[in-house]
C-alpha cells in the first residue's frame, strides 16, 4: 500500500514537471514563433495596419499562449509565464537587433515587452475573477468562522510550501498588479509603436 502511494506521488510529480516544462515551451513557441512570423511576413501590417500588427504581437499572441496554459494546467502558472516571457525576450532581442530593426531595441523596450507578455499570458491562463475576487472572499469567510478556520489550518499543512506561497495573499496581490500593469503596457505599447510607425 505504501509503495503504491509512493509510486502515485512520484508519477504526480513527474506529470507536474512535464506540464511545467511543456507550458514554458508552448509560451516560447507561440510568442517567439508567432512574433517571428508576423515580423518576417508583415502580413498583418500590410493587410490591417500597424495597430493590428503590434496588438497581435503584444496582446494576442501571449493571450493565446495563456489560453493553452489554461488547457494543459501546468503548476505555478505565474512562474511559467515569467520564465516563458524572459526566454522569449532573449530569443527575440537579437532577431530584432539584426533582422527586424536597424538598431536593437532599448533595454526599456525589452522590459516593457517582457512584462506585457508575461502578465497577459498569465492573466489569460487563469480566471481573474475567480482568482482575485471569489477566492479572496472565500478566505475571508473562512477566517471569520472558527470551525472553518481549524479545517483551513489543517488543509494548509497538507500542501507543500511552494503551493502555499503561490496561493498566499501577497502573491495574489503581485499577480493582480502584474495583470493591471501588463494590460496597460500592452495597450500603451500597441498605440505608441503603431502610431510612431505611421
Amino acid at each position: 500500500m505504501t509503495s503504491k502511494i509512493a509510486k502515485q506521488s512520484t508519477s504526480e510529480k513527474i506529470d507536474k514537471l512535464i506540464r511545467f516544462i511543456f507550458g514554458i515551451v508552448l509560451f516560447i513557441v507561440f510568442v517567439s514563433g508567432g512574433t517571428y512570423i508576423l515580423q518576417s511576413s508583415l502580413f498583418l501590417l500590410k493587410s490591417l495596419g500597424h495597430l493590428a500588427h503590434w496588438a497581435a504581437i503584444l496582446i494576442l499572441l501571449p493571450a493565446i499562449s495563456g489560453l493553452y496554459q489554461h488547457l494543459i494546467s501546468p503548476p505555478a502558472r505565474l512562474v511559467v509565464a515569467i520564465v516563458g516571457a524572459i526566454l522569449s525576450s532573449m530569443i527575440l532581442y537579437p532577431l530584432y537587433a539584426e533582422q527586424f530593426w536597424a538598431s536593437p531595441p532599448s533595454i526599456t523596450d525589452t522590459i516593457v515587452f517582457t512584462l506585457a507578455i508575461a502578465g497577459i499570458g498569465f492573466t489569460s491562463s487563469i480566471n481573474p475573477h475567480d482568482r482575485h475576487v471569489k477566492q479572496r472572499r472565500a478566505i475571508k469567510s473562512r477566517k471569520k468562522s472558527s470551525n472553518k478556520k481549524e479545517s483551513h489550518v489543517d488543509a494548509s499543512h497538507e500542501h507543500g510550501f511552494t503551493e502555499r506561497l503561490l496561493n498566499s495573499s501577497s502573491m495574489r496581490t503581485f499577480e493582480l498588479i502584474l495583470t493591471v500593469i501588463s494590460i496597460v503596457l500592452g495597450l500603451a505599447g500597441t498605440f505608441s509603436l503603431g502610431m510612431s510607425a505611421m
